[in-house]
């Protein structure tokens, strides 16, 4: 056992360097980069490389210098946050190896595309960015190998892509094909066609950038970008140019949730979340508290501000603030510090509203449940066709539970909330001079003095707004009875969609979001394209609308749970996504399953 662990450890490093040809296949890939210091001017005589070598087997960062003041401490900082510590030797020099897994020199972030620096004190004496192409520092040699995926078209064939860049600046990019259908692939990197890769017989490669006669230019940067193989127009392998590496970039999800003790009224929570691609995402919420603005500290640090303001649709005031390592909306702020064992306070003003010694695990010192934010819409009959009716059953942590029923655009009058069969309550609705609609709503709750008692389980059951013993509106829950709230895996799929040659500089992408408590999000985003609106095609109906402004950017966002966003009442696994302008179809993909 002690000799096949060794022999694969070998293999490992022998693969990370690109010392054993193509045979070697790892089945996350491989990364290697060398990159040169670049000097800062504190210190006109240093110099040195980083090396970053990833796979499956070692992850690790070496960093060699020399020329520095002898016998000094330094540090190095990665995107300016310090890792590891060092001492140069009698000549200046010094020898650095953080590796994944150390306890003294641990490397747990990718250093791929961040800036190395070398400091002392304050100063940074040398610095360097880990990567190749128009990002990356004069001279940085890289390979980056991934196996791409086959589809189930490819069941047992093999595909490959490598690329490689040297240090005069030269790039090449290799896909090759084995044990796959014959014929001949459309190659696209990031949804666009660049080539063709001819395999007769299951057998074939195509190089871009090489010097060769007749291979097609390298005029774009292939890395982290994704690779579909197309055949007769299906997807038969794909992937993203970006080796994969054990909690690094690849994560067991988890998710670590706790409530804050309040010191005035209302509720907060803070919730932890790492994904499967090793993405953080640490979020607060506040409820129920006065409006305004509330300070988030964390650790004793300021880290921003939280607004309350009345959220109409849930009818109470709320905030939250979100923070994510890797920011891909609007609301998000930038993660670059741990949550986790550290205090969580909250305060509006001077004054402490809410506070937690550490988030970490650990027991709930009042009742637990899983929460739950479950939003249906209600489907309006032919006696009232404009009517409209939202049902909200929310589950908190600590179990209170609320079902509100909100009606608008409705005549004005009573009317009859059956649940399950039964009357349960009466509704009024009148005309609101704020919404300019008639409207009105009723919530039961297990605490409200007031409110009709919620003592009964809506799960599963039906919901129907009846005036004069007529139906108006009628939905379900959906849920089995007393089944408890949904639970998923928070997970994020992104595509590229390819590029038909209609507009051969348009680029896309479809991104679905499953939360948790299985709410989802499926945005398409389309760039680098004419002004106007586009249509969002899913098996050829047309679902929503994308407009495009003068920045030649437009995305729509689709969700389960989220009025007033168009609502996702489809699955897109194994569906065909294209976005299309009149008759003529720009890009399409079938989201993959």
């Amino acid at each position: 056992m002690r000799r096949n662990t060794a022999l694969a450890m070998i293999l490992g490093l022998l693969c990370a360097t690109g010392s054993v040809g193509a045979k070697c296949r790892p089945a996350n890939g491989y990364s290697d980069i060398l990159a040169a210091f670049t000097r800062t001017g504190v210190d006109p005589g240093a110099s040195g490389s980083a090396r970053s070598t990833l796979s499956a087997i070692v992850a690790q960062l070496q960093i060699d210098v020399a020329g520095l003041a002898p016998n000094t401490p330094y540090q190095v900082a990665i995107d300016d946050t310090p890792e590891a510590g060092f001492v140069t030797d009698d000549n200046g020099g010094a020898h650095v190896l953080l590796r994944a897994g150390e306890d003294s020199s641990p490397l747990d972030v990718d250093p791929r595309g961040r800036e190395i620096e070398v400091r002392h004190g304050a100063d940074d004496v040398l610095r360097v960015a880990m990567a190749a192409g128009a990002s990356g520092a004069p001279g940085t040699k890289r390979v980056e190998s991934v196996a791409l995926k086959p589809t189930a078209l490819a069941l047992g064939g093999h595909a490959k892509a490598v690329f490689r860049s040297t240090a005069d600046g030269r790039q090449r990019l290799q896909i090759e094909v084995e044990h796959a259908p014959p014929g001949t692939y459309a190659v696209f990197v990031a949804g666009i066609e660049r080539g063709s890769l001819v395999a007769p017989a299951g057998i074939g490669e195509l190089e871009l950038g090489d010097d060769g006669a007749g291979s097609p230019p390298l005029d774009f940067d292939p890395q982290a970008a994704q690779i579909d193989l197309v055949l007769s127009g299906a997807i038969v392998f794909s992937g993203v140019l970006m080796a994969t590496v054990p909690d690094m970039n690849s994560c067991e999800p988890s998710e670590l949730r706790r409530r804050l003790t309040p010191g005035q009224g209302g509720e907060a929570s803070a919730r932890m979340r790492t994904r499967d691609d090793c993405d953080r995402d640490f979020e607060v919420e506040i409820e129920d508290v006065a409006a305004g603005s509330y300070q988030l500290r964390v650790g004793g640090i300021v880290r921003g501000t939280i607004v309350a303001a009345l959220d109409p649709a849930r009818g109470r005031v709320r905030g939250e603030i979100e923070f994510d390592t890797d920011s891909d909306e609007a609301t998000e702020l930038p993660l670059d510090f741990d949550p986790l064992g550290q205090s969580i306070e909250i305060f509006a003003g001077a004054d402490l509203a809410f506070s937690i010694d550490a988030l970490a695990p650990g027991a709930s010192t009042a009742d637990s449940c899983t929460p739950e934010d479950d939003l249906r819409p209600l489907a309006a009959n032919a006696i009232q066709p404009p009517a409209s009716c939202h049902a909200r059953l929310r589950v908190r942590d600590d179990c209170r539970t609320r079902l509100n029923v909100e009606i608008e655009d409705v005549v004005a009058g009573n009317y009859a909330v059956i649940i399950g069969g039964v009357p349960r309550a009466t509704l009024t609705a009148a005309f609101d001079a704020v919404k300019g609609q008639v409207r009105g709503e009723v919530e039961f709750g297990d605490d409200d003095a007031g409110a009709p008692p919620l003592d009964f389980d809506p799960h599963g059951q039906t919901v129907a707004i009846e005036q004069h013993e007529l139906t108006v509106l009628s939905g379900s829950f959906g849920l089995t009875p007393g089944g408890g709230a949904p639970t998923c895996i928070d997970d994020r799929s992104v595509v590229a969609l390819l590029n038909q040659g209609v507009d051969a500089n348009a680029h896309a992408e479809a991104r679905l979001r499953t939360r948790d408590d299985c709410r989802k999000t499926f945005t398409v985003e389309v760039e680098d394209v004419a002004a106007g609106s586009y249509q969002l095609l899913v098996d050829g109906s047309v679902r929503a609308t994308i407009v495009v402004g003068a920045t030649g950017r437009g995305e729509v966002e689709l969700d389960t749970n989220d009025p007033p966003k168009p609502v996702l009442n489809f699955d897109p696994h194994g569906r065909e996504i294209a976005i299309a302008q009149g008759a003529t179809v720009l890009l399409v993909r079938v989201f993959p399953n």
